[in-house]
């Protein structure tokens, strides 16, 4: 457990460096000084900072799913209960480390021979909270079921990055209040075409 929580806070002093200093310029040494570790105790748990931040993608996902896990959902419609789930990703995304490390995600991705994107792919599959509400969905016959529910969590973080987390980073675009009703309802109609 002790190994378990020095990581997490390698992890957290990680991103406040990745996001107030950038990702190429802090070496190991001095992200182990800013983490108050050795060098020998953060090369025991990342192999590099390519490996570090990789590792960061998992931690704020799970995070974000432990926020959603809190929402109440009973009572309401499919369509409310999907609003709540993508306001609290909303809500993560939006939070100013988080939009800074995913600049850094993005510009990462772009390099050749980068494996950013493979373990996105690896996390999503992980949001359980999502998965459950899908599979819990498509046993009542609300949702589709000819598509994967792997398939159908990337498509709901598609129009999420897609809509809303691509035009803020890219072009600053103010986050409108409203846009965790277009999604949900862009998200819906296709969750139930046949």
């Amino acid at each position: 457990m002790a190994q378990e929580n020095k990581k997490t806070e390698i992890i957290e002093s990680a991103i406040t460096i990745f996001s107030s200093e950038g990702f190429d310029h802090p070496t190991m040494e001095y992200i182990a000084n800013k983490a108050s570790v050795s060098k020998r105790t953060l090369y025991k748990h990342f192999s590099s900072k390519n490996d570090l931040l990789q590792e960061i993608i998992p931690y704020l996902i799970n995070k974000t799913n432990d926020s959603i896990a809190t929402v109440q959902l009973k009572g309401k419609t499919p369509r409310d209960q999907l609003v709540e789930i993508i306001r609290c990703k909303l809500e993560t995304i939006f939070e100013p480390d988080n939009l800074k490390l995913a600049r850094i995600l993005i510009g990462e991705m772009l390099k050749e021979q980068n494996s950013i994107s493979s373990t996105l792919d690896n996390v999503f599959k992980d949001e359980s909270f999502i998965h459950d509400w899908i599979i819990n969905h498509q046993e009542k016959g609300i949702i589709r079921k000819d598509k994967e529910v792997f398939d159908l969590i990337l498509r709901l973080n598609d129009l999420i990055h897609g809509l809303v987390l691509f035009p803020l980073i890219l072009r600053e675009r103010t986050p409108c209040p409203n846009d965790s009703l277009l999604i949900a309802d862009l998200y819906m109609l296709y969750l139930s075409e046949k």
